[in-house]
């Protein structure tokens, strides 16, 4: 009877255990010194060898030329296997108990390992109990075994191997020694799967051998499956064969696709995938695929020198270099982010071919993305140039430009020439009679309130201003200019829609007040992103505070105090009136007529219509 090449060829020695090796080594010095622990966990992905290392253990232990760090083997030369070996490769030793915590996991199993547990070992040396999966065990299932585990009788050990180690109970990990399996690397991999195929007569190349290594992901047993697979396919295999027989994509045509995708090639883009959806490949396949391509073009770009440690085989690696002139660090990171975006509108949608084609679309139709630091410097010259000002020297590189505020206008009896390109400045007003000294100065009426500005769009900006007055700086716009720079259209809109306020306290920190505190949770996506734009301005140090205050916009435009209106041009506004007759300035209420400057109350001389 045939039998599946992962089992055939399990390793039946510490030394033939591929990729572990400093854990195979602990485990052999444990067993030649005598310094044996009660319980194991073996932790680690799939296809690494937890449950075998966990057999071979109760080998060493139970081979009768041991306990011995070398166990017998079934094909050794030098010596027979013995019995002892024999019956626990063939699972049929009475004192190796192996046990599925997946169909065995309530606490009645518990208790019947328990009993099993107080009997003297039969057969070998050593009772051991090798529980696979131990992560499924119930929590009563775990308090019931917990005093057995952590005291077990003499001759007994209990090992227990899974891949989800953070299910595991803490109580648990510490009544135990823990060795963490890693995937196995390529070039052990290769290794293995080499031997194999020379032992079985199958004729494969290198680079056929290579596809199926990156494909098993650093899992042996699944690099032996897919091998068993493709051996059936044709009596010499190539990487065409392997990319066939498992239903992969060709790289060639991830390299086209990426071609076209690079030259902005939206029709040849769009070909390209229909001809791989024609072929049978799936959507999401074929977006993993687009995936993988970004990502090792955005890490060929940061170190052209490591392009020997790209998930692609060597001699795909200039091809996929030839391609890095299209794109910045920036268009790599924004396509990173649209292929997520489309993986999402893939997720349970029945039109996954209009989603895949609008994700095609947005990666031909990308514009180059500027950093946050050319943003800032672009728009603080432009700030400089309408005032009539040289533009403001550029921000070091890697930081973003600090933002520029005009000064305020200066208003004078007769008038200052505009700005080229700027509007037409209001009547200037003439310059009020001078004052004994000793008199209070005339007042001024105040401008009449600004309408408060809705949510999205800065929020209580005439609150933002009251602040600034006590240290305070709104940086609504700010922020949003860098949410905008990130090309994020999600986090943005969440951004417009919920943000009312933003301002920069004196000592440092940043309030924003927003319409709904739990969409800016602790440990949020859009807290994190947030504090990241935060960070990113104001240095890694700056402090968070969300206060959810739905009705800022309607208290600010109801407060006494006289706010002055919110500039138009970008202009700073002016000052509020100041003295003791600004304070008794009545302010009307929204909806209500506002008087003129004649119906409001003075002290003093006249005010100047």
């Amino acid at each position: 009877m045939y039998q599946a090449l992962y089992r055939k060829y399990r390793p039946q020695t510490f030394k033939e255990l591929a990729g572990q090796d400093p854990i195979a080594e602990t485990l052999r010095n444990e067993i030649r010194d005598g310094r044996l622990a009660h319980a194991y966990l073996f932790t680690g992905p799939r296809g690494t060898g937890k449950t075998t290392s966990a057999r071979l253990l109760a080998k060493a232990l139970n081979c009768e030329h041991g306990p011995t760090p070398d166990p017998c083997a079934e094909d050794a030369q030098d010596a027979p296997e013995c019995r002892q070996c024999k019956a626990i490769r063939g699972g049929t030793h009475l004192d190796v108990v192996e046990i599925d915590a997946a169909s065995n996991r309530g606490i009645d199993d518990i208790r019947s390992l328990q009993e099993r547990v107080q009997l003297a070992p039969v057969q070998g040396r050593y009772k051991v109990f090798i529980i696979d999966e131990v992560h499924m065990l119930t929590d009563p299932a775990w308090n019931a075994l917990l005093k057995t585990l952590e005291e077990p009788p003499p001759r007994c050990i209990f090992v227990m191997a899974t891949t989800e180690v953070h299910k595991v109970l803490a109580t648990v990990l510490s009544r135990c020694q823990r060795f963490d399996f890693q995937r196995i690397a390529r070039p052990a991999l290769l290794a293995r799967l080499r031997l194999v195929a020379d032992r079985e007569n199958i004729e494969i190349d290198d680079a056929a051998l290579d596809v199926l290594a990156r494909r098993a992901e650093g899992g042996l047993r699944d690099a032996l499956s897919l091998l068993d697979q493709v051996a059936a396919t044709a009596r010499r295999i190539d990487a065409d064969a392997v990319y066939e027989a498992l239903g992969l994509l060709p790289a060639d045509q991830i390299l086209a696709l990426g071609e076209a995708l690079a030259t902005r090639d939206a029709v040849a883009a769009l070909d390209t995938a229909y001809g791989l959806l024609a072929a049978g490949h799936d959507h999401r396949i074929i977006l993993r695929e687009l995936l993988g391509w970004a990502r090792n073009l955005l890490l060929l770009q940061l170190a052209p020198d490591k392009a020997q440690a790209l998930d692609i085989p060597a001699a795909q690696a200039p091809l996929l270099a030839a391609q890095l002139p299209h794109f910045t660090q920036a268009d790599l990171l924004a396509a990173l982010e649209i292929l997520r975006e489309t993986d999402q509108a893939l997720r349970g949608s029945n039109q996954q071919t209009v989603w895949l084609e609008v994700g095609l679309l947005r990666l031909c139709d990308r514009t180059s993305v500027a950093s946050l630091a050319d943003l800032t410097a672009r728009v603080a010259a432009l700030e400089a140039r309408s005032h009539g000002g040289s533009p403001p020297a550029p921000a070091p590189a890697g930081r973003a430009a600090p933002p520029v505020h005009a000064p305020p206008p200066v208003r004078t009896a007769q008038g200052a020439p505009p700005a080229p390109g700027s509007p037409a400045p209001a009547p200037a007003r003439p310059a009020p009679a001078p004052t004994a000294p000793g008199n209070p100065p005339p007042a001024t009426p105040p401008p009449p309130p600004a309408a408060a500005a809705p949510p999205g769009e800065g929020g209580s900006y005439e609150a933002a201003l009251a602040q600034q007055a006590a240290g305070d700086r709104d940086v609504f716009h700010d922020l949003l200019a860098s949410y905008q720079a990130t090309g994020l259209n999600s986090k943005i809109a969440a951004f417009k829609t919920y943000v009312l306020t933003a301002r920069r306290r004196s000592d440092g920190g940043v309030e924003v007040r927003t319409k709904s505190a739990a969409f800016f949770k602790e440990g949020g996506e859009h807290r994190k992103f947030l504090l990241e734009r935060i960070r990113e301005m104001w240095g890694p140090d700056s402090r968070l505070e969300v206060i959810e205050d739905p009705g800022a916009t309607r208290r600010a435009a109801a407060t006494p105090p006289a706010v002055p209106a919110r500039p138009q041009n970008g202009h700073a506004a002016a000052p509020p009136a100041s003295g003791p007759q600004a304070s008794q300035v009545a302010l009307p209420q929204p909806g209500q007529p506002q008087a003129g400057p004649a119906a409001t109350p003075q002290a003093g001389p006249a005010a100047t219509p």
